[in-house]
């Protein structure tokens, strides 16, 4: 076919050249999209085989994941029966066609017009399908709640950062910790996200043994709305202007009680951002919840995150 000599778009375009304008789109388009797709398996497959031997028995009984894998399985065998021949002519690039990713922006605007689209977009569909209904999708929720099914079992240690306070940065100079007048508070949004979180813990029938708190009002709030109970605590207290010598303190202070602890049940600590990264390494946003365990004498194992939708 004559058309296929055409060089480039430009080309195409100008000459009104309609039956490339028909059939290289298709094509050239097709191909890429069945190259980065096959690409994309080899990220894919090995991660979520990896994930999926964290937690084999978790994902084998999660429903979403069941229906998630069945839609693979059907997409696949659908692929197969219908249109691996269609993906093998795509693979084979005609003599003389030249094409750069830029012209997909262009090449996007004819599908509309082709009588070939409808296999196409059916190829699309199955690209997508995969993508976002394989495991690695699954992942996500499944983590989730195989996290909440560890709390259900108790012995944890909770790190949350309290909840949305009103815009600033730290606390005004001068301010007191008995006195919430002085201090960056909770806004109306974090107060019910607090009570939010406490909820989800009573949905899901997580037990806890013990709430500790900063001292800092938006903590010692935070944890009254969620849990309806707080123990000031000042090993907790904001490190956001600590020296090294005070932050050092704190932190030894801390993983001195976890080794004393005698209650195997899960204990909750409201604290601050920069106490919550000073511990674990981790940034957390407000009103998220750091699950981690002692790992050893003087270190915090990070068991996994928790942010509730809303906070």
């Amino acid at each position: 076919m004559a058309g296929w000599q055409c060089r480039n778009w430009t080309a195409v375009i100008h000459k009104n050249c309609r039956p490339v304008l028909q059939l290289v789109p298709i094509q050239a388009l097709g191909r890429h999209v069945v190259r980065w797709s096959a690409a994309s398996l080899v990220v894919v497959v090995p991660a979520g085989l990896m994930m999926f031997s964290a937690h084999p028995h978790e994902f084998i009984n999660n429903r979403v994941f069941q229906i998630k894998l069945l839609l693979i399985v059907i997409a696949g065998l659908n692929a197969w029966l219908c249109f691996i021949p269609a993906y093998i002519d795509l693979l084979r690039p005609p003599a003389g066609l030249y094409l750069n990713p830029a012209d997909f922006f262009i090449c996007a605007y004819y599908l509309r017009d082709h009588q070939g689209a409808g296999m196409f977009r059916l190829m699309l569909k199955w690209v997508l399908i995969v993508s976002f209904t394989g495991p690695a999708a699954a992942v996500g929720r499944s983590d989730t709640e195989a996290l909440w099914s560890s709390l259900r079992a108790g012995g944890y240690i909770v790190l949350m950062r309290h909840a949305q306070t009103e815009a600033g940065i730290g606390d005004p100079p001068g301010f007191k910790i008995g006195d919430c007048r002085m201090q960056r508070n909770l806004s109306a949004a974090g107060r019910r996200d607090a009570k939010r979180i406490g909820e989800a813990f009573r949905i899901h029938g997580i037990a806890v043994a013990a709430v500790l708190s900063s001292q800092w009002c938006r903590c010692l709030d935070t944890a009254m709305l969620a849990f309806g109970r707080a123990e000031p605590t000042p090993m907790l207290n904001s490190m956001f202007n600590d020296e090294d010598q005070a932050q050092q303190s704190k932190i030894k202070a801390l993983y001195r009680f976890v080794a004393r602890r005698e209650n195997r049940g899960n204990l909750v600590m409201v604290t601050h951002a920069a106490n919550i990264q000073a511990l674990t390494g981790v940034s957390p946003a407000s009103g998220e919840l750091v699950v981690v365990l002692p790992d050893g004498t003087d270190k915090l194992k990070v068991i996994g995150r928790l942010h509730m939708p809303g906070t």
